[in-house]
């Protein structure tokens, strides 16, 4: 692990590794015991993870707002590419149960509570974060995991609190007013439902289903099925 981080002419070198090295071996092994503990529940919940591709022209508040998955969470579920630019054709990873819970408004930015797999790493990059400043304002080492559970104060700037407030509130930053006006459910499909019969109910499209899904021109869908509803608001 550590040779595929830092290349394999540094192992075993005079003055060791670096400590972003010592910290991802530390980070992997985190996984592997966290895979060997949870491995039937993480499988269940994998089968909610869904795959978009990135289009030309995305970054990530576009593919957040396309998606319409907060920006943060987005670039939580992808960690390895949360800092940096999207390259059309990438796979990003997003899930449709939103998880607001984990984030709660602070006077000087938020507080994040870990998951299992969080390390403090990749909450920086998802945050935007300056490493020494998330460690400053935790009184974290350089080398350190972070148990579940463990409440993470975040320190933003105005413009990015606030965009983070409006995220958990549930009410967009910004956006055209159709964007204002819609909402988004979480549908689960009980056995006999079609896509038409779901967009007439919500009052939307098989087309705005499909976009919010990343379905691209697939109409079948299961029983069971987690799907995001774009829904005009009452």
């Amino acid at each position: 692990m550590a040779a595929y981080n830092a290349g394999p002419g540094r192992v075993g070198q005079a003055g060791g590794l670096p400590l972003e090295t010592l910290q991802y071996v530390v980070g992997v092994g985190q996984y592997r015991t966290l895979l060997q503990m949870y491995d039937a529940a993480l499988r269940r919940y994998a089968m909610e993870i869904t795959l978009a591709a990135v289009q030309s022209g995305d970054d990530w508040p576009e593919l957040s707002r396309r998606l319409a998955v907060p920006e943060w969470e987005l670039r939580l579920y992808n960690p390895f590419l949360a800092n940096r630019r999207l390259r059309p054709g990438q796979r990003v990873a997003y899930t449709m149960a939103l998880r607001a819970d984990l984030i709660t408004p602070i006077a000087d930015g938020v507080e994040y509570r870990m998951r299992h797999g969080d390390t403090y790493f990749h909450v920086a990059s998802s945050f935007g974060v300056d490493l020494d400043a998330l460690r400053s304002a935790n009184a974290l080492w350089h080398i350190q995991t972070v148990p579940a559970g463990f409440v993470l104060r975040i320190p933003l700037a105005d413009d990015r609190r606030e965009a983070l407030r409006a995220a958990v509130a549930g009410a967009p930053a910004s956006g055209p007013p159709e964007a204002v006006a819609a909402r988004v459910l979480l549908h689960r499909v009980a056995r006999g439902e079609t896509l038409s019969a779901l967009a007439r109910r919500h009052g939307t499209s098989i087309g705005a289903i499909q976009e919010a899904n990343n379905m691209g021109r697939r109409t079948l869908i299961h029983a069971g099925q987690l799907l995001r509803v774009p829904a005009r608001a009452n």
